[in-house]
């Protein structure tokens, strides 16, 4: 993959520190409260960034990012939660349509649970990048990724809503970001992926799963990434 312009959202400065060591050259950018770091990697420009914790934080950067860099499409990547029981923490999930668990606009009939008003229930990522991911040597789990404003440790309350409202999908994970992410890719016009390593599974392991994992689960993810960049398009 070459002469594109890539953009890497992640909410952690404990995400963001593998790109650090991988890219030479940083340039930091300041626009609003965010730094935005640029580089460059097999012909292409590379901007990576942290835009905080939860829906609100994602949605801003993302604008910003779009508006000032117009990327050629968008990675948002880091760690998640693991839904799916089979799931093993350092697994990587790839999003094949991302959607909101904790939305609810129904007050006609014209929404569903988990869709915001005049706008898609699930966000699609762009099914080119994921094809040329799925053809990488590397076990790579591709289904729906769930987001909402909730570190979630209740599996019982996530299965419930996720069975009576999403029955039809198959859930691998949950995260804090990467539906907004995907909201503001699809205002404007711009092809997204999510990549996520799994730092803990909700209801089979514990709090010090996710402090001990992280660190490695966002490595595993920035690695694949450039796998990614590697590839030929």
């Amino acid at each position: 993959m070459k002469n594109n312009i890539v953009g890497i959202i992640c909410a952690m400065e404990k995400e963001v520190t593998h790109y650090k060591e991988i890219f030479k050259k940083i340039k930091e950018t300041k626009l609003m409260n965010y730094t935005f770091f640029e580089a460059s990697y097999n012909e292409n420009k590379i901007i990576f960034t942290i835009c905080g914790i939860g829906k609100v934080n994602a949605g801003s950067l993302t604008t910003l990012l779009i508006e000032h860099y117009h990327p050629d499409f968008i990675v948002n990547t880091g760690v998640a939660g693991g839904f799916d029981q089979s799931l093993k923490t350092l697994d990587i999930v790839v999003a094949d349509k991302i959607f909101y668990h904790d939305v609810d606009c129904r007050f006609d009939n014209d929404a569903r649970y988990g869709q915001v008003q005049g706008l898609p229930l699930f966000y699609n990522a762009n099914v080119i990048l994921n094809d040329r991911l799925s053809k990488l040597d590397i076990n790579l789990k591709f289904g729906a990724i769930a987001s909402g404003d909730q570190f979630i440790t209740d599996y019982d309350k996530m299965k419930k809503t996720i069975d009576e409202y999403f029955n039809d999908v198959k859930v691998l994970a949950c995260d804090m970001e990467s539906c907004a992410i995907a909201q503001m890719c699809y205002l404007n016009h711009i092809e997204f992926i999510v990549i996520r390593a799994i730092s803990d599974v909700v209801g089979s392991s514990q709090i010090m799963d996710y402090n001990t994992f992280t660190p490695q689960a966002a490595s595993k993810a920035a690695k694949l990434i450039l796998q990614l960049l590697d590839c030929e398009l």
